[in-house]
């Protein structure tokens, strides 16, 4: 699966966030947003994910068509496959009085596993988190490193096609870190495309292409 942005651009209150970004992931590619906080890397990911819309350009699944009728400023983006997407945000949204294993499995729920299956599909993840034994703590009670692990497995075990994560080692000392990121390359390698927003030098070094955004711009190192 492919993800393709195509001449975005997008503004706040007439400010310009960025302008004219080409981006394309391929399946199994991984790609780091670095910048400084208020540079748009949110907003970008945001996008990328079909959550926002872009204040121009679009942003396409597999190749889908992107309609230009007259100008890039009347592209529309295709709409989001259903299960396309894993997400982890900086906000580390969780259910605070449910259990980190029933947080995990709400993913696998939701795509019409059984809840036994989805249980030990969702306790397999915390592991590879670094997790194993804290499935049934309470998500108000967990750290905040702790925590964001839990998202991070949350956003992992269904296995998506294309990974979003927005600081997903922001909370992390650098031995957790790497069990993340572990985690993620190991769904990476298996074909997820995976979009890091980071401010972390070792996380982007990870990654096979690194973007920068400064002043408005999405320049590529």
């Amino acid at each position: 699966m492919s993800l393709e942005a195509i001449g975005v651009s997008h503004s706040y209150q007439s400010t310009k966030v960025f302008r004219d970004v080409n981006l394309v992931v391929e399946e199994g590619q991984s790609v780091a947003l670095m910048g400084p906080s208020g540079s748009g890397k949110t907003t970008l990911l945001s996008i990328l994910g079909f959550l926002t819309t872009p204040s121009e350009g679009a942003v396409v699944l597999d190749q889908g068509s992107a309609t230009q009728p007259q100008d890039s400023s009347e592209m529309r983006s295709s709409p989001p496959l259903p299960s396309s997407f894993g997400w982890v945000f900086q906000s580390m949204n969780s259910l605070k009085y449910r259990t980190a294993l029933d947080n995990v499995s709400l993913p696998l729920l939701a795509m019409g596993y059984d809840r036994s299956t989805a249980g030990l599909v969702a306790e397999s993840t915390l592991d590879k988190v670094g997790l194993r034994g804290l499935g049934t703590a309470l998500a108000h009670t967990l750290s905040g490193g702790e925590l964001q692990r839990v998202c991070v497995a949350r956003a992992l075990v269904s296995k998506p096609r294309i990974l979003l994560a927005d600081e997903p080692t922001g909370h992390l000392d650098r031995t957790n870190t790497g069990v993340v990121l572990d985690a993620i390359w190991a769904l990476k390698d298996d074909g997820t495309a995976v979009v890091i927003a980071t401010h972390d030098p070792e996380v982007a070094l990870r990654c096979e292409r690194r973007f920068r955004l400064t002043e408005g711009k999405v320049i590529q190192e």
